[in-house]
Protein backbone atom coordinates (compact mmCIF):
# COMPACT_ATOMS: atom_id res chain seq x y z
CA UNK A 1 0.00 0.00 0.00
CA UNK A 2 1.54 3.01 -0.99
CA UNK A 3 5.08 1.71 -1.68
CA UNK A 4 5.10 2.07 -5.60
CA UNK A 5 5.11 5.96 -6.74
CA UNK A 6 3.55 6.67 -10.02
CA UNK A 7 5.82 9.19 -12.36
CA UNK A 8 5.41 10.60 -15.79
CA UNK A 9 5.42 13.51 -17.35
CA UNK A 10 2.74 16.56 -17.60
CA UNK A 11 1.23 18.23 -20.14
CA UNK A 12 4.25 20.56 -19.96
CA UNK A 13 6.26 17.48 -20.52
CA UNK A 14 7.52 17.82 -17.04
CA UNK A 15 8.06 15.03 -14.22
CA UNK A 16 5.52 14.33 -12.00
CA UNK A 17 5.15 12.23 -9.24
CA UNK A 18 1.83 10.83 -7.32
CA UNK A 19 1.71 9.58 -3.73
CA UNK A 20 -1.05 7.40 -2.20
CA UNK A 21 -1.38 5.10 1.20
CA UNK A 22 1.42 4.82 3.64
CA UNK A 23 5.27 4.37 3.27
CA UNK A 24 7.86 2.70 5.48
CA UNK A 25 10.58 3.21 3.72
CA UNK A 26 13.20 6.43 3.46
CA UNK A 27 12.85 8.35 0.62
CA UNK A 28 13.59 11.57 -1.28
CA UNK A 29 11.30 14.12 -2.81
CA UNK A 30 13.28 15.53 -5.34
CA UNK A 31 13.14 19.60 -6.80
CA UNK A 32 13.36 18.03 -10.53
CA UNK A 33 9.84 17.21 -10.09
CA UNK A 34 5.97 18.60 -9.22
CA UNK A 35 5.03 16.04 -6.48
CA UNK A 36 1.55 15.25 -6.00
CA UNK A 37 -0.44 13.92 -3.18
CA UNK A 38 -3.71 11.41 -4.10
CA UNK A 39 -5.62 11.25 -0.43
CA UNK A 40 -4.07 11.26 3.00
CA UNK A 41 -0.46 10.14 2.64
CA UNK A 42 1.25 8.82 5.61
CA UNK A 43 5.21 8.53 6.02
CA UNK A 44 5.47 5.83 8.72
CA UNK A 45 2.49 3.65 9.73
CA UNK A 46 3.48 4.28 14.14
CA UNK A 47 6.21 1.01 14.13
CA UNK A 48 8.23 1.78 11.73
CA UNK A 49 10.54 5.17 11.63
CA UNK A 50 11.43 6.19 7.76
CA UNK A 51 12.80 10.03 7.02
CA UNK A 52 11.36 11.90 4.12
CA UNK A 53 13.62 14.08 2.83
CA UNK A 54 12.67 17.29 0.91
CA UNK A 55 15.02 18.90 -0.98
CA UNK A 56 14.98 22.64 -1.46
CA UNK A 57 12.88 24.22 -4.22
CA UNK A 58 10.76 21.32 -4.01
CA UNK A 59 6.13 21.71 -4.98
CA UNK A 60 3.91 19.61 -3.41
CA UNK A 61 0.58 19.68 -4.53
CA UNK A 62 -2.43 18.67 -3.41
CA UNK A 63 -5.01 17.74 -5.81
CA UNK A 64 -8.47 17.71 -3.50
CA UNK A 65 -9.60 18.56 -0.09
CA UNK A 66 -8.58 15.18 1.78
CA UNK A 67 -5.40 15.42 0.33
CA UNK A 68 -2.76 15.76 3.50
CA UNK A 69 0.88 14.74 4.43
CA UNK A 70 0.75 12.96 7.59
CA UNK A 71 3.82 12.06 9.19
CA UNK A 72 3.51 9.57 12.20
CA UNK A 73 5.06 8.89 15.15
CA UNK A 74 8.41 7.38 15.42
CA UNK A 75 8.71 8.86 11.31
CA UNK A 76 11.07 11.90 10.45
CA UNK A 77 10.42 15.02 7.59
CA UNK A 78 13.81 16.46 6.76
CA UNK A 79 12.40 19.83 4.45
CA UNK A 80 15.08 21.74 4.53
CA UNK A 81 14.26 25.16 1.79
CA UNK A 82 16.55 28.31 1.71
CA UNK A 83 15.50 31.64 1.44
CA UNK A 84 15.66 31.64 -2.33
CA UNK A 85 14.59 28.05 -2.31
CA UNK A 86 12.02 27.43 -0.42
CA UNK A 87 9.86 24.55 -0.08
CA UNK A 88 6.12 24.67 -1.41
CA UNK A 89 3.25 23.18 -0.37
CA UNK A 90 -0.20 24.22 -2.36
CA UNK A 91 -3.13 22.96 -4.21
CA UNK A 92 -2.45 21.32 -7.77
CA UNK A 93 -4.93 24.84 -8.77
CA UNK A 94 -2.31 27.33 -7.32
CA UNK A 95 -0.91 28.28 -11.01
CA UNK A 96 -1.15 31.92 -10.50
CA UNK A 97 -5.26 32.24 -11.33
CA UNK A 98 -6.49 31.38 -7.86
CA UNK A 99 -8.73 33.73 -6.16
CA UNK A 100 -6.97 35.85 -3.85
CA UNK A 101 -9.83 34.35 -1.04
CA UNK A 102 -9.54 30.64 -1.95
CA UNK A 103 -8.92 28.11 0.25
CA UNK A 104 -9.57 24.67 1.57
CA UNK A 105 -8.30 23.02 -1.72
CA UNK A 106 -6.29 20.67 0.25
CA UNK A 107 -5.72 19.39 3.13
CA UNK A 108 -2.31 20.46 4.97
CA UNK A 109 0.61 19.20 6.91
CA UNK A 110 0.71 16.75 9.92
CA UNK A 111 3.06 15.67 12.29
CA UNK A 112 2.54 13.57 15.27
CA UNK A 113 4.75 12.93 17.73
CA UNK A 114 5.59 10.99 21.00
CA UNK A 115 5.46 13.87 23.46
CA UNK A 116 3.04 14.51 26.16
CA UNK A 117 0.02 16.12 26.69
CA UNK A 118 -2.55 17.14 29.25
CA UNK A 119 -4.63 13.96 29.80
CA UNK A 120 -7.08 12.67 32.97
CA UNK A 121 -6.06 9.33 34.58
CA UNK A 122 -9.38 7.94 32.77
CA UNK A 123 -8.18 8.61 29.33
CA UNK A 124 -4.65 7.12 29.36
CA UNK A 125 -4.14 3.86 27.88
CA UNK A 126 -2.39 0.71 29.72
CA UNK A 127 1.03 1.68 29.56
CA UNK A 128 -0.01 4.63 31.17
CA UNK A 129 0.14 7.12 28.01
CA UNK A 130 -2.38 9.48 26.70
CA UNK A 131 -3.29 8.96 23.16
CA UNK A 132 -5.67 10.70 21.06
CA UNK A 133 -7.09 10.30 17.32
CA UNK A 134 -5.74 12.79 14.92
CA UNK A 135 -8.62 15.09 12.95
CA UNK A 136 -8.77 14.18 9.15
CA UNK A 137 -9.07 10.08 10.00
CA UNK A 138 -11.36 7.72 10.89
CA UNK A 139 -11.53 7.44 14.89
CA UNK A 140 -8.25 5.45 16.27
CA UNK A 141 -6.90 5.39 12.68
CA UNK A 142 -3.64 7.49 13.10
CA UNK A 143 -3.16 8.66 16.79
CA UNK A 144 -0.83 10.62 18.66
CA UNK A 145 0.91 10.59 22.35
CA UNK A 146 3.23 9.50 24.22
CA UNK A 147 5.99 9.83 27.36
CA UNK A 148 9.43 11.42 25.35
CA UNK A 149 9.03 15.20 25.64
CA UNK A 150 12.52 15.46 23.53
CA UNK A 151 11.26 13.65 20.49
CA UNK A 152 12.35 14.59 17.52
CA UNK A 153 10.12 14.54 14.19
CA UNK A 154 12.39 16.15 12.25
CA UNK A 155 13.18 19.84 10.08
CA UNK A 156 10.45 21.86 8.59
CA UNK A 157 12.74 25.19 7.63
CA UNK A 158 11.81 27.70 4.70
CA UNK A 159 8.15 25.74 4.05
CA UNK A 160 5.09 27.76 2.15
CA UNK A 161 1.55 26.02 2.84
CA UNK A 162 -0.46 27.60 1.20
CA UNK A 163 -4.50 27.10 0.43
CA UNK A 164 -5.17 24.25 2.69
CA UNK A 165 -7.54 23.64 6.00
CA UNK A 166 -10.06 21.02 4.23
CA UNK A 167 -12.85 20.82 6.65
CA UNK A 168 -14.73 17.26 6.96
CA UNK A 169 -16.91 18.38 9.50
CA UNK A 170 -17.42 21.43 11.46
CA UNK A 171 -15.76 19.03 14.19
CA UNK A 172 -13.11 17.39 11.78
CA UNK A 173 -10.96 19.90 10.24
CA UNK A 174 -7.24 20.29 9.24
CA UNK A 175 -5.21 22.76 9.25
CA UNK A 176 -2.59 24.13 7.62
CA UNK A 177 0.06 22.66 9.84
CA UNK A 178 -0.87 20.55 12.56
CA UNK A 179 1.79 19.70 15.38
CA UNK A 180 0.54 16.89 17.62
CA UNK A 181 2.59 16.34 21.09
CA UNK A 182 5.90 17.29 18.61
CA UNK A 183 8.83 17.34 20.78
CA UNK A 184 10.95 19.65 21.54
CA UNK A 185 13.87 17.97 19.42
CA UNK A 186 12.36 18.46 15.88
CA UNK A 187 13.09 22.14 14.44
CA UNK A 188 10.71 24.71 12.65
CA UNK A 189 11.37 28.09 12.00
CA UNK A 190 10.51 30.11 8.93
CA UNK A 191 7.18 29.16 8.22
CA UNK A 192 4.55 30.71 5.99
CA UNK A 193 0.94 29.59 5.93
CA UNK A 194 -1.23 31.31 3.67
CA UNK A 195 -4.63 31.30 2.90
CA UNK A 196 -6.01 28.51 5.25
CA UNK A 197 -9.45 28.12 6.19
CA UNK A 198 -8.66 26.19 9.42
CA UNK A 199 -6.39 27.25 11.89
CA UNK A 200 -2.83 28.35 10.27
CA UNK A 201 -0.71 26.64 13.24
CA UNK A 202 -2.40 24.24 15.67
CA UNK A 203 -0.26 22.84 18.07
CA UNK A 204 -1.85 19.98 20.44
CA UNK A 205 0.59 19.63 23.44
CA UNK A 206 4.01 18.48 23.09
CA UNK A 207 6.78 20.60 23.68
CA UNK A 208 8.11 21.90 20.46
CA UNK A 209 9.42 25.49 19.79
CA UNK A 210 8.82 27.57 16.52
CA UNK A 211 10.32 31.24 15.19
CA UNK A 212 10.12 32.78 12.72
CA UNK A 213 6.59 32.86 11.45
CA UNK A 214 4.36 34.27 9.08
CA UNK A 215 0.58 33.73 8.78
CA UNK A 216 -1.18 35.20 6.29
CA UNK A 217 -5.19 35.15 5.60
CA UNK A 218 -6.02 32.08 7.71
CA UNK A 219 -10.04 31.96 7.76
CA UNK A 220 -9.72 30.48 11.44
CA UNK A 221 -7.09 31.10 14.43
CA UNK A 222 -3.83 32.36 12.74
CA UNK A 223 -2.23 30.56 15.81
CA UNK A 224 -3.82 28.35 18.24
CA UNK A 225 -2.72 25.85 20.75
CA UNK A 226 -4.84 23.00 23.27
CA UNK A 227 -4.06 19.98 25.09
CA UNK A 228 -0.85 21.58 27.32
CA UNK A 229 1.26 22.87 24.93
CA UNK A 230 4.45 23.85 26.44
CA UNK A 231 6.91 24.93 24.04
CA UNK A 232 7.92 28.39 22.52
CA UNK A 233 7.47 30.63 19.98
CA UNK A 234 9.35 33.52 18.65
CA UNK A 235 8.70 36.26 16.04
CA UNK A 236 5.40 35.63 14.54
CA UNK A 237 3.89 38.63 12.29
CA UNK A 238 -0.14 37.85 11.45
CA UNK A 239 -2.09 39.12 9.27
CA UNK A 240 -5.45 37.62 9.89
CA UNK A 241 -8.24 37.20 6.96
CA UNK A 242 -11.08 38.85 9.53
CA UNK A 243 -9.28 40.56 12.27
CA UNK A 244 -11.67 42.16 14.70
CA UNK A 245 -11.59 43.93 17.80
CA UNK A 246 -12.65 41.22 19.86
CA UNK A 247 -10.43 38.60 18.32
CA UNK A 248 -7.53 41.10 18.85
CA UNK A 249 -8.33 41.48 22.75
CA UNK A 250 -8.57 38.00 23.21
CA UNK A 251 -5.29 36.99 21.15
CA UNK A 252 -3.97 39.09 23.68
CA UNK A 253 -5.86 37.56 26.89
CA UNK A 254 -5.06 34.14 26.43
CA UNK A 255 -1.08 34.61 24.94
CA UNK A 256 2.03 36.47 26.48
CA UNK A 257 3.79 37.81 23.22
CA UNK A 258 7.51 38.35 23.38
CA UNK A 259 7.68 42.12 21.28
CA UNK A 260 11.28 42.15 22.47
CA UNK A 261 12.57 42.80 18.68
CA UNK A 262 13.92 45.52 16.37
CA UNK A 263 11.66 46.71 12.88
CA UNK A 264 14.48 45.67 11.42
CA UNK A 265 14.51 42.04 12.92
CA UNK A 266 10.50 42.39 11.43
CA UNK A 267 11.77 43.73 7.64
CA UNK A 268 14.67 40.69 7.69
CA UNK A 269 11.63 38.17 8.88
CA UNK A 270 9.72 39.20 5.82
CA UNK A 271 11.92 39.16 3.34
CA UNK A 272 13.15 35.59 4.20
CA UNK A 273 9.95 34.03 4.44
CA UNK A 274 7.40 35.44 1.74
Amino acid sequence: DGQIVLSGEDSNNELTCIYCGSYNDSFTMQNNATHILSGPVKIGDDTTTPILTIQEGTTIRGESGKDSLNILRGAKIVARGSKTKPIIMTSASDDGTLAADAQAQWGGLQIMGKATQNCTDAEKNSEGICERSVEGFDAGDVKYGGDDDNDDSGVLSYVVIKYAGYAFTSENELNGLALYTVGDGTEINHIRVHNSKDDGIEIFGGTVNLKYIYLTGVQDDSFDYTNGWRGKAQWIIIDQNTPDLLQRQTIGLIMQWNLITTARQMILLLDQIQ
